[in-house]
């Protein structure tokens, strides 16, 4: 009865509705009025129609429906200190340290990050490490060696149990919490707090059990005999959720706590309920003491045994981004592992049952022509690239799995962090992770390699700083992969890079020798196989299984065999390896990337290796250093002077002309305040600027790129952190040659220069163009003949430089084909 009211109540609103607009028009219209009764009773039955439609909407909510179980994966039982973490549980260097700990960590790399570990005296602290900086450093005396701290990077705010003079607690909010420490006079690097002052907040009340959303707008708090408080981070405000009555009895009923990103859902699971979850929404909640509840959040809870047979407790729950999913580590009578649970709505429905996430290896970049890229991933606004022949389709097809390549040509670890979220409504039993080369750019240094001469990176002396720049992402992807798990429940293996070269031979077709040398091919190969000890470490810590695709290539690799499964230097327009003929561009970007053999050989080797969901831990050398080969030390006469380094995007675009200003931009918190700053281009290091950081630790400038270095070529800005460490942030990037105006008057659109004959300048509008269109068609080196097409004042001279290039590049090609057919021999 009380849904036919609510129909008929709905019915009747919007017929109302209907009938006035209905009598506007007849009005207006000066219609006929059986004209107007047919469209009236047209409408009734759209409002019929429309009321049936709106009845059929469901939205899934957890206080509404029963829970149901989508998924289960066995884990070990993590320690106390793991279970504990409100953050994510990764691995970090400490500085003065060598080898890694296990530690709780809140934020990624990027900016500035807090971490908890456990000393060696068994006790908690707290260490800080700045923007771009590689060590962790001790913050004295912070949160009395507690584990009640919990730290929002988005916000930058510090939540924390203080205790008062009178010896009672309080909760605490810091706001700004990364500038209110300072560093404490001594020969080693350590911090301290210059004064907690903050919000208080439920004043004179402790706390055991916190929890913060994984966006870290959020926290959720227990008060041991009060109930659980849901935190804004941005306003401080502080809602008390559920009282003692719902949470239980015991002093410490609580063994974890969850809170959706938008902050609606709150869970809280122990040992007395098996699992409850709070809708937060106006008008529950209280915002003062709790003599004035009016009305508690509305919960929803499953019992012991009806959702969780065999439950003993459960532990850390974790909302999916959407809020409609918690993944919680539950301990039965009889083993123990991870369950997905939802609401009874959102029990699991067609759609991917493996998803992977990874860059262009994994995307499938490297396809033999454009028809085979998915549609929308081959476009100006979308260059991800996904082939239909990529590994992961592949594996989908031989599994019976539908299967979702969600991997995106020049992802990075925080890429595929947005693109997780983006797929927060999906439900996969299986997915993979193949990340990591874009985040220290390997395939840049690659760029930056073809050419004659031994590039930057392969020289002896630097090559240590490759090497701790990629154990310094180590964290980054434990975090990823623990997020990929705990938001959706799935099983994750993590595949590592295949082989590219054979680099101990010389023996290599003519141009890939030409233009790489066996130095070079080696420093390509020992990056390659540190990343993937790196990869390795990351998914044992994180329980998550590795898989291994280094020889997957073995006999097809570059210089051996018959070389199908990789893409040698392929022919395209990217690439000009001699700088001495800027307009030689005979190289494309799918160079050294698999081709559809090699992405079937990586299936294979992944379905031959990867046979179970889970392997146990098992990381008693899985820190990351794996102490570094003889290769890595090679020239490094001080291993206390060390270099920082990170792949940063601080300049916009990748393509840039020699003898224009080009502004950049370094976020606050990379260089300690005031210190000097340089700014390079290497191969041969060449200074083009020297700044002083600014107040906040930031950088903005702008530098010319000269005449005479064109080409690939690496932008360094070196200065020093707040913590002394050596800070080198570069960006690999395409310096094009000076345009040279021929007569008359030029204006310069974007990166490129219009030259006209004499007369007036003609606007971009008169000739039906936008910027955008000529900036782009400059770029291509075809703008000159657009607009000539388009208005004869445009000069048309032709281009020379291009007809000798052709030339030459034909001569050489003629050349290179005699030698291969009539003197192939090894180089």
């Amino acid at each position: 009865m009380l849904c036919f009211g609510h129909i008929c109540l709905m019915f009747a609103e919007n017929a109302l509705k209907i009938i006035s607009r209905t009598q506007a028009i007849l009005k207006v219209g000066g219609c006929d009025m059986k004209y107007g009764l047919v469209l009236l009773l047209g409408a009734l039955l759209a409002v019929v129609f429309v009321s049936g439609e709106v009845r059929a909407e469901s939205t899934s909510s957890w206080v509404d429906e029963p829970f149901t179980v989508l998924q289960e994966v066995s884990e070990v039982t993590p320690s106390p200190s793991e279970l504990s973490c409100a953050g994510s549980n990764s691995r970090i260097q400490m500085a003065g340290e060598n080898a890694l700990r296990a530690a709780c960590v809140y934020g990624v790399s990027g900016k500035p990050r807090l971490a908890r570990v456990v000393n060696y005296a068994g006790q908690f602290e707290y260490a800080m490490s700045f923007t771009n900086e590689r060590y962790f450093y001790t913050i004295e005396h912070l949160c009395l060696g507690l584990d009640r701290c919990v730290y929002s990077q988005a916000e930058d705010s510090l939540l924390h149990q203080a205790l008062l003079p009178d010896g009672s607690y309080t909760y605490r909010l810091v706001r700004q919490f990364s500038k209110q420490i300072e560093r404490v006079a001594g020969e080693t690097v350590s911090y301290r707090i210059r004064g907690m002052e903050g919000d208080l907040l439920l004043d004179g009340l402790s706390m055991t059990t916190l929890a913060l959303s994984s966006n870290g707008k959020w926290a959720a708090i227990e008060v041991p005999r009060k109930g659980i408080v849901r935190l804004n981070f941005k306003t401080g405000g502080a809602i008390w959720v559920a009282s003692l009555s719902v949470v239980g009895a015991s002093p410490q009923p609580i063994l974890g706590l969850a809170v959706s990103r938008d902050g609606r859902w709150v869970a809280s699971t122990g040992w007395y309920k098996g699992l409850t979850v709070y809708e937060v929404r106006e008008p529950c909640g209280v915002t003062s003491n709790l003599s004035d509840v009016v009305q508690w959040c509305a919960a929803s809870t499953s019992t012991k045994t009806d959702v969780f047979p065999g439950y003993v407790r459960a532990y850390r729950p974790v909302f999916s981004s959407d809020g409609l999913r918690l993944s919680v580590f539950l301990v039965r009578q009889q083993g123990s592992g991870r369950v997905t649970v939802a609401p009874m709505s959102r029990a699991r429905s067609a759609g991917s049952q493996y998803i992977a996430l990874g860059d262009s290896y994994t995307s499938g970049e490297g396809e033999l022509a454009d028809s085979f890229y998915l549609p929308g991933t081959n476009t100006d606004t979308n260059r991800c690239h996904v082939s239909v022949r990529s590994y992961p389709l592949l594996l989908g097809e031989g599994w019976g799995m539908a299967a979702t390549n969600a991997a995106c040509s020049g992802s990075r670890i925080t890429d595929a962090r947005a693109k997780l979220a983006e797929l927060s409504d999906t439900q996969p039993l299986l997915v993979s992770i193949g990340i990591g080369g874009n985040d220290v750019d390997l395939v840049g240094k690659l760029k930056t390699c073809l050419g004659l001469g031994t590039c930057e990176w392969a020289k002896e002396g630097v090559r240590l700083a490759s090497a701790q720049e990629m154990q310094r992402i180590l964290p980054d992807i434990v975090q990823l992969i623990e997020e990929v798990k705990l938001s959706t429940g799935a099983a994750v293996f993590v595949v590592g890079y295949p082989s590219i070269f054979a680099s101990d031979t010389v023996q290599c077709d003519a141009l890939t020798a030409s233009l790489l040398s066996i130095e070079e091919r080696t420093y390509v190969e020992a990056s390659i196989q540190y990343l993937n000890t790196i990869l390795q470490s990351a998914a044992r810590y994180a329980e998550a299984t590795y898989v291994d695709v280094s020889q997957a290539f073995t006999g097809e690799r570059l210089c051996e065999g018959s070389q199908k499964g990789m893409n040698a230097v392929r022919v395209g327009d990217d690439i000009a390896p001699l700088s001495f003929i800027k307009e030689m561009k005979f190289i494309g970007a799918e160079s050294f990337h698999p081709t559809p053999f090699g992405h079937q050989k990586i299936a294979e080797a992944i379905r031959t290796s990867y046979t179970s969901f889970w392997l146990p831990r098992d990381c008693q050398s899985c820190d990351g250093s794996a102490g570094y080969t003889s290769y890595w030390l090679e020239g490094v006469a001080d291993m206390n002077t060390r270099i920082t380094q990170s792949a940063v995007r601080f300049m916009t675009g990748e393509l840039f002309r020699a003898g224009e200003s080009t502004p950049f931009s370094i976020p606050p918190g990379t260089f300690s305040p005031g210190s000097p700053v340089r700014v390079e281009i290497r191969s041969a290091p060449q200074t083009l600027a020297e700044y002083s950081a600014n107040e906040d630790g930031s950088l903005g400038g702008e530098v010319t790129f000269p005449e005479g270095v064109e080409g690939y070529h690496t932008v360094h800005v070196i200065g020093t952190s707040q913590s002394g460490e050596v800070i080198d942030v570069y960006q690999i990037l395409y310096v094009q040659p000076v345009e040279k105006v021929i007569s008359g008057s030029a204006t310069a659109i974007g990166n490129a220069r219009v030259e006209y004959e004499s007369g007036p300048v003609v606007g971009i509008s008169s000739i039906g163009l936008t910027q955008k269109e000529v900036s782009d068609s400059m770029r291509q080196g075809v703008a000159t003949e657009v607009l000539g097409a388009r208005h004869q004042g445009v000069h048309r001279s032709p281009n020379f430089g291009i007809l000798i290039a052709v030339a030459t590049l034909g001569f050489l090609a003629l050349l290179v084909l005699i030698f291969l057919l009539l003197f192939r021999r090894k180089v």
